[in-house]
């Protein structure tokens, strides 16, 4: 129980705080009302001891109770102009083309029943036209990044199903970008349908990158797996401020979505 709770406050504060600093960095607007509110608040705080002195201790009543009442008035408006801004926050999902990223992490499918041999014919993405390959998709999730030359990383959570098919996934993602640096890592889940275990997954990929990249250097791809990966990585772009990305199977367009506080 004691971690439990440790582990919610964590999480409450780190959210609080990237929140904050999100909307400072990203909104001047946000800058100036902060701004604004401190500096009327250090002087309501500096007026109302100042006029309690004078009323008290020096005998100009009038002028030091007319410093505390514009102190608490100043205060009042403050109270309601914050409760309403609090108040009125929600989150917004903000659909757009995604960043070029450093980190890609992406959960792959099995080959459908056949494609094991017709993989092994694609050596570059014009292969893929009429054959309906479900390794497609996380192709073009990785060439959105690669193309931009930004790629460094590409992390593969793999199932009990593609644990054996990582290497043949390496080698077709070798031909597709012969000339291309990033490297790739897979890291197992054993249970496609548990979402605890995936997002703890995630979480340690999040870990082992803290080091080297920033939270926004990574894009979480939800393209691929069953629908609690899907689940499972929204829940980490969330906590991390990152967006997921999504590689339409129609139109092969690449697509971001980013969950934000907004007003």
């Amino acid at each position: 129980m004691h971690e439990r709770w440790r582990s919610r406050f964590i999480s409450n504060f780190r959210r609080a705080i990237g929140a904050n600093v999100g909307a400072l960095f990203n909104d001047p607007w946000a800058i100036l009302f902060l701004f604004t509110v401190f500096i009327l608040l250090a002087i309501s705080g500096s007026w109302i001891s100042d006029g309690l002195f004078l009323a008290l201790f020096d005998g100009r009543i009038t002028e030091g109770m007319t410093m505390v009442l514009i102190s608490v008035t100043i205060l009042l408006v403050l109270g309601v102009a914050i409760k309403n801004v609090v108040t009125d926050v929600h989150f917004e999902v903000e659909s757009r083309k995604p960043r070029n990223v450093k980190v890609l992490v992406l959960f792959l499918s099995p080959p459908g029943r056949g494609q094991s041999e017709i993989i092994d014919e694609i050596y570059k993405f014009e292969d893929f036209e009429g054959k309906r390959l479900s390794w497609e998709m996380p192709a073009y999730a990785i060439k959105y990044h690669a193309d931009a030359g930004t790629l460094e990383k590409v992390e593969v959570i793999t199932f009990m199903d593609t644990d054996e098919q990582f290497e043949k996934f390496r080698d077709l993602i070798g031909r597709l970008f012969p000339n291309s640096s990033f490297s790739m890592e897979a890291h197992r889940v054993s249970d496609s349908e548990d979402v605890k275990e995936m997002y703890e997954v995630l979480e340690s990929i999040f870990k082992e990158l803290g080091g080297k990249y920033k939270d926004s250097d990574i894009i979480i791809d939800v393209t691929g797996g069953k629908k609690p990966a899907t689940i499972a990585g929204i829940l980490a772009s969330v906590y991390h401020f990152t967006e997921v990305q999504y590689v339409s199977t129609t139109t092969k367009e690449v697509k971001s979505y980013y969950v934000e506080p907004a007003t």
